[in-house]
């Protein structure tokens, strides 16, 4: 039954969602889910399906960069000095926020060349299902 859909144009999400249907539905539904047969089908329509286009608005940051740019100086407050770090370290070190919150203080130096070193605690990413520790290290650069 399955076989014969790939032909007709289906895609393989619904291809999916028939099979997990149908092992619900059946009496002993492991048949289904582990059949060798059935995966690797599956499996090879997902190798010769079309790429998909990942599509993202485009946001211009000039307005940003210009408020970043005017808070440079030694009288702007602690608040607005901590927006810019936060900022730049999002931006250069491609952080998120919830990875900004899980900086310890107690990684972070400043070497004897001006680079900043800490370390992102327990990020989303995981690697063999096991939470990471990412170091990070910003060197200074001059225009």
């Amino acid at each position: 039954m399955l076989l014969g859909q790939g032909e007709l144009g289906y895609a393989i999400s619904i291809i999916q969602l028939f099979r997990s249907g149908a092992s619900q539905l059946h009496h002993t539904p492991t048949i289904l889910t582990k059949s060798d047969e059935l995966n690797r089908f599956i499996q090879v329509l997902k190798s010769q399906a079309p790429p998909v286009r990942l599509h993202r608005p485009t946001i211009d940051l000039k307005l940003t960069f210009n408020f970043i740019s005017s808070l440079d100086g030694p009288l702007i407050s602690l608040s607005h000095r901590q927006m810019k770090l936060t900022f730049l370290l999002g931006i250069i070190c491609f952080l998120r926020p919830s990875d900004l919150h899980r900086i310890p203080f107690s990684s972070t130096k400043v070497t004897n060349t001006g680079s900043l070193y800490f370390e992102v605690h327990c990020p989303k990413e995981k690697r063999k299902h096991r939470r990471i520790i990412k170091p990070f290290e910003v060197k200074e650069h001059y225009l």
